[in-house]
C-alpha cells in the first residue's frame, strides 16, 4: 500500500510540471512504472535551464505497432527547429544521457515545433 501512496504523490508532483492527455494512458504509464516520475521531477530544473523558464512539455505515452508503449516528454518548440536541436543536444550531454539506466529505456525527450 505505501508504494501506490507514493506513486500517487509522485504522479501529483509530475501533474504540476507536465499537461497530460486527458485520457489516463500516461498515468496508468507512471502508476505501472515506478521508477519514471522521481525522473521526471528531477528534470524540471534541467528542462528550464536548457529550454528556458516556462517550458511547456507535454507527457505522451502511445502504444506501437508492436504492442509496446514507451513515454515521451515532448517540448513544445516554437522557435527554429536548429535552436530546439542544438538544446535537445546540450540536455542530453549535461543531464539526460546519465539518467537512462534509471529508466530503463521506457522514457524519452524529444520535441515538437508549434
Amino acid at each position: 500500500m505505501v508504494d501506490y501512496i507514493d506513486n500517487q504523490v509522485a504522479l501529483h508532483e509530475v501533474c504540476k510540471h507536465y499537461s497530460l492527455p486527458a485520457d489516463s494512458s500516461v498515468r496508468d504509464f507512471l502508476m505501472e512504472h515506478g521508477s519514471i516520475a522521481p525522473v521526471l521531477l528531477c528534470a524540471v530544473p534541467q528542462v528550464k535551464r536548457y529550454f528556458g523558464a516556462n517550458s511547456d512539455v507535454r507527457l505522451k505515452a502511445p502504444i506501437d505497432e508492436a504492442g509496446e508503449q514507451m513515454l515521451y516528454a515532448v517540448i513544445m518548440w516554437s522557435g527554429r527547429v536548429e535552436d530546439v536541436r542544438l538544446k535537445l543536444n546540450e540536455f542530453d550531454d549535461g543531464w539526460w544521457l546519465a539518467q537512462l539506466a534509471a529508466v530503463a529505456g521506457e522514457l524519452t525527450f524529444t520535441y515538437e515545433l508549434v
